[in-house]
């Protein structure tokens, strides 16, 4: 059986390489810009019919199982309230692929209290950009599960426009890699 799935890259024609058996559990797709696309229960299970946002990936997630959810380069989201995109699984893991500003975006803003919510315990987050886009937004990114890791770059939108804080934590044992690229 072939544990290995190549990914095509939107661009720059380079190919990501996923190797299956690195979880016993469910593998997911999330990419908004595929047009094959859609939040529903027949897709997600492979990048040529992904779902459209990460919320509603975590949602088909099982606690503690393993679960990986990849979202693609180029993939770009808006999280316009505080119930937008709740990772509220625990233990699943959010990759995104793609380098530099090809990463997934995640784009926070439009309410001052919007904000991206990691509530379960054991979710990692990796490779992936948030952007705060609201002058004053009270926290992009709060945390209250426990043992979260996240490995994210933040950014400001311009000098007029930043968060008045980027991530509140009060899970206990967070680690946090954070590039912020601010102002």
């Amino acid at each position: 059986m072939d544990t290995k799935l190549f990914v095509r890259r939107q661009k720059g024609g380079m190919f990501n390489v996923i190797d299956k058996s690195l979880t016993t559990g469910n593998i997911f797709w999330v990419d908004s810009g595929s047009g094959t696309g859609s939040d529903a229960v027949s897709y997600g299970q492979n990048p040529d019919a992904p779902f459209l946002t990460l919320n509603y990936a975590c949602n088909q997630c099982t606690a503690n199982n393993g679960d990986i959810i990849y979202c693609m380069p180029g993939h770009a989201e808006t999280i316009a309230t505080a119930t937008a995109l709740d990772l509220d699984i625990a233990g699943v893991k959010v990759i995104g692929l793609g380098e530099g500003s090809d990463r997934p975006i995640f784009t926070v803003g439009t309410l001052a209290t919007a904000t991206i919510t990691v509530s379960a315990a054991s979710v990692a987050w990796k490779n992936c950009i948030v952007l705060g886009a609201l002058d004053g937004l009270n926290s992009a990114i709060t945390v209250t599960g426990a043992d979260v890791d996240l490995d994210l770059e933040y950014r400001d939108t311009s000098s007029t426009v930043e968060s008045d804080i980027g991530i509140t934590c009060t899970g206990d044992r967070f680690n946090l890699n954070l590039r912020y690229i601010g102002f």
